[in-house]
């Protein structure tokens, strides 16, 4: 009836006749297709006062949305606003008050569409539905509202993969600053080491190295899992490759947190390809890294694993640091004999004399298995060494060395790499540190193939000296 007498009547008359009909009517979907039918012949200010009167009466959310959605374009986008969040205010179904605004985004202004999301977000509880509904409308407002709108639902929310997905899918439309500012919010909250993590990764593209720093610094003191902590690091080195001392800096303060050996092993291997052109960082990091371990076995695999990317001066450098961390001598043999072919003659020389220095006081559960390493580390090094090179390091071990059996493995292990007079000199020092006759007859018949019989009838002279014949009673 009223529809067909529409056409006839003022618009005063026409809005009374539907407000009169409204208010008899219980039928929700012929009241909304009633009010959309004279729409066209209704001011914006009747057909709000229509809506508002219907809205009020109605309780099926869909139809309300859809009242409004039908008429938003025939009202003002200040009127529209008004409806929304009548509307709002008497739903309780989070799909369709999500619905409603992102249906009506586009006729309302950004300061309305704040304020309606505002009021949603209140009443909202699913946090599946505040994410989508922000990321509904980023297009729709400024990046500092938006940044405000995600401000208020992080702090409400506690899901934190929702968290996480929010900041992520609104990213490229904040600054680097609201970026940051809302992930620093979010770290706060967060307790999970992973989603912490993969929240940083998805985001660090959109922040400058020295905003990305703060963001891991924050992560790092809210994280537990040590390996987990050694994944970021590794993640963001790319980010950070350009700042070889913010990238130093960052990371010696995360090693100096971390307690497992293996962890620091994996960090420093992970970033080592990042610091290529800055060896100077690398070294000091590496150097941080070995004085923070606590096996002496994990200090030598480190070695091992970044050995390639030193200079010779570099790795004697961080070797010295490295063997007052070792607690045996075969350990620091060891160290040596995986760098030995990088170093010059001079370098290996100057190194060996210090290494054979700490073996000899390092700790072992026989005094005699350090001097078997110092004479398993001079044989290894001897084809690298010059004769007089090898036979002043031979000396220098000697003089730490008591033990007949390895005194004679080191001068018969290098006695074809010296001299006739070198070898018959040391041979002659040997003897003097020698307690037992028969083990140094043993030396001598090791080397006597090496030696002149001047020089051989010399030391069998020594021997006699040494361990001179019982007296005969007469």
């Amino acid at each position: 009836l009223i529809k067909g007498i529409k056409d006839e009547v003022s618009k005063d008359q026409l809005a009374e006749l539907a407000s009169t009909a409204i208010s008899k009517m219980s039928n929700e979907y012929w009241i909304k297709e009633l009010i959309v039918d004279i729409k066209d012949n209704l001011s914006p200010e009747q057909l709000v006062e229509l809506a508002l009167t219907t809205i009020t009466k109605m309780s099926d959310e869909y139809r309300i949305k859809d009242l409004i959605i039908d008429i938003k374009v025939h009202v003002t986008p200040e009127q529209l606003a008004e409806l929304a969040t009548t509307a709002i205010t008497k739903m309780s179904d989070e799909y369709w008050i999500q619905e409603l605004i992102k249906d009506i985004k586009g006729q309302v202004s950004p300061e309305q569409l704040v304020e309606l999301a505002t009021t949603a977000i209140t009443k909202m509880s699913k946090e599946y539905r505040i994410k989508d509904l922000i990321i509904d409308i980023k297009g729709q407002v400024s990046p500092e509202q938006l940044a405000k709108l995600a401000s208020t639902v992080i702090t409400k929310m506690s899901d934190e993969d929702r968290i996480k997905e929010l900041i992520v899918d609104i990213k490229d439309n904040l600054s680097p600053e609201q970026l940051v500012e809302l992930a620093l919010t979010a770290i706060t909250k967060m307790s999970d080491d992973e989603r912490i993590i993969s929240l940083i990764k998805d985001i660090k593209g959109q922040v400058s190295p020295e905003q990305l720093e703060v963001l891991a610094s924050t992560a790092i003191s809210k994280m537990s899992n040590e390996y987990r902590i050694k994944d970021l690091i590794i993640d963001i080195t790319n980010s950070l490759s350009n700042s070889p001392i913010q990238l130093t800096k960052f990371t010696s303060t995360t090693i100096n947190k971390m307690s497992d050996d293996w962890h620091i092993i994996y960090l420093i291997i992970g970033i080592k390809g990042n610091l290529s052109y800055s060896p100077d960082q690398f070294v000091e990091l590496a150097s941080i890294a070995i004085n923070k371990m606590s096996d002496s076995e994990s200090v030598r695999i480190l070695f091992e694993n970044i050995k390639d990317k030193l200079s010779p001066e570099q790795l004697v450098e961080l070797a010295l640091t490295a063997i007052t961390k070792m607690s045996n001598g075969h350990q620091i043999k060891e160290l040596i004999v995986d760098i030995k072919d990088k170093l010059s003659q001079g370098l290996l020389v100057e190194f060996t004399s210090t290494a054979i220095s700490y073996m000899s006081n390092s700790t072992a559960l026989y005094k005699m298995d350090n001097e078997g390493d110092i004479e398993g580390l001079i044989i290894a090094i001897k084809d690298k060494v010059s004769k007089d090179q090898l036979a002043e390091l031979t000396s220098i071990a000697l003089a730490k060395m008591s033990y007949d059996l390895y005194i004679i493995y080191l001068i018969t292990g290098i006695k074809d790499n010296l001299s006739q007079t070198q070898l018959a000199v040391l041979a002659s020092t040997a003897i003097t540190k020698m307690s037992k006759e028969y083990q140094i007859k043993e030396l001598i018949k090791g080397i006597k193939d090496n030696l002149s019989q001047e020089q051989l009838a010399e030391l069998n002279t020594q021997r006699k000296l040494k361990n001179p014949p019982c007296c005969t009673i007469m």
